[in-house]
This record gives C-alpha cells, structure tokens and sequence, in this order.
C-alpha cells in the first residue's frame, strides 16, 4: 500500500510562504498564509493521502473525484486566510487541471465538502484556492453527463478601488467544459459599452493595464463567458472604481529609526479612520485595506516615498460593518493590524 506524506511546520507567520516538501517526502502542497491569528508556538501539517474521500457529500451534483486527498491541519492557530498552491507536477492522478475544483470539508470522512474558488494557472501548473477553515481537501472534476457550470467571478471584488497607476488584475474560475473564455469590462451593467473585450484559452488570470484616458471616479463591471457555450457567464454583482491616490500627509519633519505601524484612528470607526507609519528609509510603500477572508479591499498608498511619517485616511463608507485589516509593507518590513467599522 502507497504510505501517506506528512509534512509540518512550526511558528507559521502571517505574509509567509510554506512548502510542504522534504528529502523523500513530497506532498505538492505550498501556502502563503495571507491572514494568520495564533500563538507563536503553533504548527502546521499537511498529509498526502494516496486515495478519495471516504463517504464524500456534495451540496448539488457529484463531480468525478480525482483518487488522492490531502488533510490540513494547525495548532495553535485560532484564524487565518490561507492561499493553497497545488503543484500538479506532482499529481499525475489530476489529468484536466482546467476542469479541476478543489473542494473541502472541515471534518474529514464526514459533512459536506464545499467547493472553493479555484483558479488553474497555466504558466505554473497549478491549482490555487484560499480558505479560512482547516480540514479535509480533495479534486474532482464534474460529470460530463450532468452538464457544464458556468464560470464565476473572483476578482476584483465588488465595491473594490483601484488606483489608476496600477493594472487591475481580473480572475475568474473555469468550471465544467470550460477552457476558453471570452472577457469583457464594461461601464454599463449591459455591457453595451466595452472598455475590454479578448478571449482567453486555457487561463484564468489576466491583467488588464488601465488607459490614460479613463475618468476617475467610473464604476467598471466584468463578464466572463464560456466560448463553448454563451449561456454560460457570470457577470459582477456590483461595481470597482477607479482612483486616484489619496492625499499623504508628512506628519514630522524628523527622520525615523525604525519602522512602525500605528493603530489607526478612532477604532472602531464610521466611516473614516487615520492610518499612520514610519519608515527609516526610502523607498516603494504599499498600504492596502483586506477583508476578514483575506480579500484585498482597496489599495491605499502605493508609491515611492522618502524615508519618513506618514498619514493616510481612509473612507470606508462603501464598505459593511465587520472586521477588516490594514497591511504595510516597506522594503523587507512587513505589519498587519485589525481595525472595526462599525455603522
């Protein structure tokens, strides 16, 4: 019998990448821990198991299970939002990565498994899903007799801001017999008015460098649509905008000697808060806002600045009460911290 690959790692850090391979054991597995909450002490294992799921349940229709599993498990850690690379080189058993999901079940042997948004990158030969909860994987591919599913949306998210310096990046998940796929960006929700409008064979990721003459403050909607078949499509629910970078404010004439995120201001807060930091030294800052799940909100600041202090407000009157979090990094330095909006 094929013995199962356990791989683990202790004190996993938030903004990190883990690979879950050593001499003779190979699991195919890497994850980038965009969100963690946990002791320092914690741990992380992940399992290769050489077969399918026992007793698998499905929302909705079955798909065709792959014959190999894999069990996430952590220690120590009480939340977080994890991005799963699959490294397929290392699957032979997964033999149509575009038509391939990957599904998950907090309990293994038991409960439903529930599909994640997973994306097929072909340059890296990978399969990518984020999840927030710890528990049982596995791949499955749907039946050919029960039909084709429609793609759906994964990024931007609604509501999201986009500064018009930076190239939005759009992605989307094929599901079914879907390997070709015609995009379209859109200002109407009729899309009577294409900003965008390619097709894409075999991807799911494309960026898209936004023209000069667009008008800030616009609201942009995206379709994706199968080119096998036009009735199958997922179109946006609401808008992203464009923006420009809001106004920095040099809150001391001193340079720092070190770096420092502060917490922002008035926390909780409605609609708007301060954010503050420092860095000793000068170069590219990025500031971006995160959801509880670890979706990217907005992008606050992302620009070259000198060494310094600075302060940045942010709006969130777009935005559902709940729990977000505010992301600085400045050269190698990197800090996350939790704020509430409450309405």
């Amino acid at each position: 019998m094929i013995p199962r690959i356990k791989v683990s790692k202790g004190e996993v850090q938030q903004d990190n990448i883990y690979q879950f391979n050593e001499v003779g054991k190979i699991t195919g597995v890497s994850i980038r821990y965009i969100l963690l909450d946990g002791d320092i002490y914690n741990s992380v294992s992940v399992t290769r198991v050489p077969y399918g799921p026992i007793n698998p349940q499905f929302i909705s229709d079955s798909p065709i299970i792959y014959p190999v599993s894999i069990l996430y498990e952590g220690v120590a850690i009480y939340s977080h939002t994890s991005e799963i690379h699959i490294d397929l080189s290392a699957y032979p058993e997964i033999d149509q990565p575009a038509m391939t999901a990957i599904y998950m079940r907090e309990f293994p042997g038991q409960g439903l498994f529930i599909e994640l948004p997973t994306i097929f990158d072909s340059t890296t030969n990978e399969l990518i899903a984020s999840t927030t909860t710890f528990g049982e994987i596995i791949f499955g591919k749907p039946d050919l007799q029960q039909g084709l599913v429609s793609p759906f949306l994964i990024e931007p998210i609604d509501q999201k801001k986009v500064l018009v310096d930076n190239p939005v990046i759009l992605k989307w998940s094929g599901r079914g017999l879907l390997q070709s796929f015609n995009l379209q960006l859109a200002e109407d929700s009729l899309f009577n008015s294409t900003i965008l409008d390619t097709t894409t064979i075999n991807s799911f990721v494309q960026k898209w460098i936004l023209p000069t003459n667009l008008q800030l403050g616009t609201l942009y909607r995206i379709r994706v649509e199968s080119i096998a078949d036009s009735s199958l499509y997922d179109t946006s629910d609401t808008e992203f905008t464009i923006m420009n970078p809001l106004d920095i404010k040099n809150i001391s004439s001193l340079i720092p000697n070190q770096f420092y995120l502060s917490q922002n201001y008035p926390n909780p807060f409605n609609p708007s808060t301060k954010i503050s930091w420092q860095s000793p030294i000068a170069g590219n800052q990025t500031l971006k806002i995160y959801d509880v799940l670890g979706n990217e909100v907005e992008t606050l600041v992302n620009e070259y600045k000198p060494a310094g202090s600075y302060e940045v407000e942010f709006n969130a009157s777009s935005l559902s009460s709940g729990i977000y979090f505010y992301k600085l990094q400045a050269g190698e330095f990197i800090q996350t911290r939790k704020m509430i909006l409450l309405k």
